[in-house]
């Protein structure tokens, strides 16, 4: 049985493809996982290497409007 794990800190970077993905935190702590979920609430994320939406630049900011 897998488990799940919750951890608070903020995420500068992802990168990896299906099946084997990386997070980087900003107090440098890297985790490493089969799937990727990123649940932002109502507020700005910057993380770099973040594919949304089809687009592939180094770095996506986004802000909820």
């Amino acid at each position: 049985m897998k488990t799940l794990t919750l951890k608070k800190g903020k995420v500068v970077k992802a990168y990896g493809s299906k099946g084997d993905f990386t997070v980087e935190t900003a107090n440098g702590e890297t985790f490493q996982s089969e799937y990727l979920v990123i649940a932002t609430g109502f507020h700005k994320f910057d993380i770099e290497g973040l594919d949304v939406g089809g687009n592939s630049p180094q770095k996506i900011s986004t802000t909820r409007r």
